[in-house]
């Protein structure tokens, strides 16, 4: 009966839904629900309160069919929202480090760059004059320069004013 006294006060509004309606729609009669109401407006109050249980149970039962089917979906977008948090932080760190960067370059005085070195010229050895040549020994051979040394060799001899030899 409150199904079928809502169903007409949404179809024809709250004045104009009467008892003998609300019987012939519910298969009941007119004195059945009189009896159960008391009155019109018991029955339509009563008809509207019904419909807004109706709905909240309905509603409750939808959501939480929802609620079951996208724990894992709502979980997903909670890590989602946490990593989009992590990355936002990571960010503001990141430029609060070239902001103190930029300070600190900012205040510290500028360092020339070194001069380009001058080339030096290249300045040649000095020529090592060659040794004197070796004078023959008393056989008449001269000694090879690179085995013997020079206490080896025999000095040179040279004639006096006198013409005795002399080394």
């Amino acid at each position: 009966m409150l199904d079928a006294a809502a169903s007409l006060i949404c179809e024809r509004g709250f004045g104009d839904t009467r008892i003998a309606d609300v019987a012939k729609r519910a298969g009941v009669s007119s004195a059945l629900v009189i009896y159960y109401f008391g009155t019109r407006d018991r029955l339509l109050v009563d008809a509207l309160r019904h419909s807004e249980e109706s709905f909240y149970e309905a509603a409750e039962k939808m959501l939480a069919e929802v609620a079951e089917r996208n724990v894992e979906e709502l979980e997903r977008m909670r890590r989602l929202d946490e990593y989009r948090a992590k990355l936002e932080k990571e960010r503001r760190s990141a430029l609060e480090a070239e902001r103190a960067a930029a300070k600190a370059a900012a205040r510290a005085p500028a360092i020339e760059p070194p001069a380009p070195e001058v080339p030096v010229p290249a300045v040649p050895a000095p020529a090592v004059p060659a040794p004197p040549p070796l004078a023959p020994d008393s056989t008449g051979t001269v000694p090879d320069p690179q085995t013997s040394t020079p206490a080896e060799q025999p000095a040179a001899t040279t004639a006096d004013a006198t013409g005795d030899a002399t080394t």
